[in-house]
C-alpha cells in the first residue's frame, strides 16, 4: 500500500488503477560437475573439507532471498581467524560458477578539507593532527555543539605541497569585528582538484556553477601552515600566530597551538618552501572524476570476455557500469571514459 501512495503522489493516478507486480529472482540451475570441481579447489585454497554441495546451494537460496550479504555471511564455512584477503579470494572462486557475486562501488565527491580553529575543541580530540579537528562537511562553524568556533579550509601549496590553512581576516581597525576570521567566500570551482590537474567541467558536481568571488574588500585572505623545523625560509620572516574564539592574534614566540605566516609587500609566502602563495590548492574531487579513476584500476582487476574476436571492442569486452543522476553530466563523463580507455586499452 506504501508503494502504491507513493506512486500516486508522484503521478496522481488513482490509487485503485495502481496494480504491484512481484517476482523474484531466478537461480540458475547448478553444473554440478563444475561445481565438484571449484569446491575441491576451494577446500585446498582454506586448507580443510568445510565446503560441499549443500552449502553451496544453501549460500545460493541465500542470495537470492536476501537483499545483500557481508563477506562474513558469504564465507561463514571459513575459520573464524580467516583475513578479509582470504575470504575475498574465496568468494572470488565461488562466482565463476557456483555463486554470481558483484561489487557495487559507491563514490562521493570531496568538496573540501575544514578544520576547526579552536585549539581546545574535544571533537576527535584523542585522534586529530595538529592542525585540528577536520571534516570534509563544508561548515562555516564547527559541527561539535559545545564548540561552533569558526572552520577553515585545508590547501596544499601549488609548489611543494605541503599542507596549509587558507581563510580571511577582517583587517578594518576600529570595529568590532577587526580581527575576525571566516572561510573563504571564493565558491571554488572542482576545477582544481587534488592531484594539481585542470578539469574540464564535467566534474562540476553543482551542475556548472560558474567560480565567481564575493570577497568584500573588510576582509583580505590568509594562509597559515603547522611547521615544526622550516629550512627553507628565512626565520627572520617568520611570523606566529595563534586562533582564539574566531580571532587571528600574532604571537612573538612558537607555542604548540600557533601557526606559522610569511606575509611581505607581494602577498602571502608559503611557511614551508617560502614560494608566493594566495589561495592554495583546494582538497577537492568530483565522484565523476574519481569514477574515471577507478575505472582503469577495476578494468585491469578483471578478466577480459572469452573467445572475443571483434577488433573493434575496446579492453578485451570488459565492462564498467557508472551511474550518475542526470543525462547530461552521464554523457559527458562516457565520452571521456571512451577516450580514456581507448588509449590505455
Amino acid at each position: 500500500m506504501k508503494l502504491k501512495t507513493f506512486v500516486h503522489r508522484l503521478t496522481g493516478k488513482p490509487i485503485d488503477t495502481i496494480e504491484v507486480i512481484d517476482g523474484k529472482r531466478i537461480i540458475p540451475e547448478l553444473n554440478k560437475e563444475q561445481a565438484d570441481r571449484d569446491i575441491e579447489d576451494v577446500n585446498n585454497m582454506i586448507g580443510d573439507s568445510s565446503l560441499n554441495l549443500k552449502t553451496v546451494e544453501h549460500l545460493r537460496r541465500k542470495i537470492n532471498e536476501s537483499n545483500g550479504l557481508t563477506t562474513s555471511q558469504l564465507t561463514y564455512f571459513m575459520p573464524p581467524s580467516a583475513t578479509i584477503d582470504e575470504r575475498l579470494k574465496v568468494i572470488d572462486k565461488l562466482s565463476e560458477a557456483m555463486i554470481p557475486t558483484r561489487a557495487h562501488f559507491f563514490i562521493r565527491s570531496i568538496n573540501g578539507v575544514y578544520v576547526c580553529t579552536n585549539p581546545d575543541c574535544n571533537r576527535d580530540k584523542a585522534i586529530h593532527p595538529s592542525l585540528g579537528s577536520m571534516t570534509t562537511y563544508q561548515s562555516n562553524v564547527c559541527p561539535d555543539k559545545d564548540c561552533r568556533q569558526p572552520m577553515l579550509e585545508v590547501a596544499t601549496c601549488p609548489q611543494c605541497g605541503q599542507v596549509l590553512v587558507v581563510g580571511e581576516e577582517n583587517v578594518v581597525t576600529g570595529k568590532d569585528d577587526y580581527g575576525k576570521i571566516r572561510m573563504k567566500t571564493i565558491d571554488k570551482s572542482l576545477e582544481q582538484n587534488i592531484f594539481g590537474q585542470d578539469i574540464e567541467d564535467d566534474n562540476l558536481d553543482d551542475y556548472g556553477t560558474d567560480t565567481i568571488s564575493t570577497t568584500p574588500d573588510v576582509y583580505e585572505g590568509f594562509v597559515l601552515a603547522k611547521v615544526d623545523d622550516n629550512i627553507y625560509v628565512d626565520p627572520e620572516h617568520v611570523q606566529f600566530t595563534t586562533l582564539k574564539n574566531g580571532r587571528l592574534k600574532v604571537d612573538d614566540k612558537q607555542t604548540e597551538d600557533s601557526f606559522s605566516f610569511v606575509r611581505e609587500s607581494g602577498g602571502y609566502r608559503c611557511p614551508h618552501c617560502g614560494k608566493g602563495v594566495s589561495n592554495g590548492v583546494s582538497l577537492r574531487a568530483s565522484s565523476s572524476f574519481l569514477s574515471r579513476i577507478l575505472a582503469s584500476t577495476l578494468l585491469n582487476a578483471t578478466d577480459p570476455a572469452k573467445d572475443n574476436h571483434d577488433t573493434e571492442v575496446t579492453y578485451g569486452g570488459r565492462k564498467y557500469l557508472s551511474f550518475m543522476d542526470n543525462r547530461q553530466d552521464l554523457l559527458r563523463l562516457l565520452c571521456l571514459l571512451i577516450r580514456m580507455l581507448s588509449v590505455t586499452g
